[in-house]
């Protein structure tokens, strides 16, 4: 399986920015099956946070995100890694 990404995240001094890949062309990468089962699995889990919150959920189209759908920051990632 693969996927395709045409938007990155970015930090900035202002907050957060999508921003286009650095060869302003969308890339696509192959997936592994245990990968692509793992993140099924992670948009299950998605799904219900979403169904949960309603219209209050930030849909940003985001892989990883905050339990609303906001994109995380480093500092909410900072001791996850």
């Amino acid at each position: 399986m693969s996927s395709t990404r045409s938007r990155s995240l970015t930090e900035t001094d202002d907050g957060l920015a999508f921003k286009a890949p650095k060869s302003g062309k969308p890339r696509t990468i192959t997936l592994p099956a245990t990968l692509v089962e793992v993140l099924r699995r992670h948009q299950l889990r998605q799904d219900g946070e979403r169904a949960a919150l309603g219209n209050a959920y930030h849909d940003e189209g985001l892989i990883f995100a905050k339990a609303d759908g906001r994109p995380r920051t480093s500092v909410d990632l900072y001791g996850v890694i």
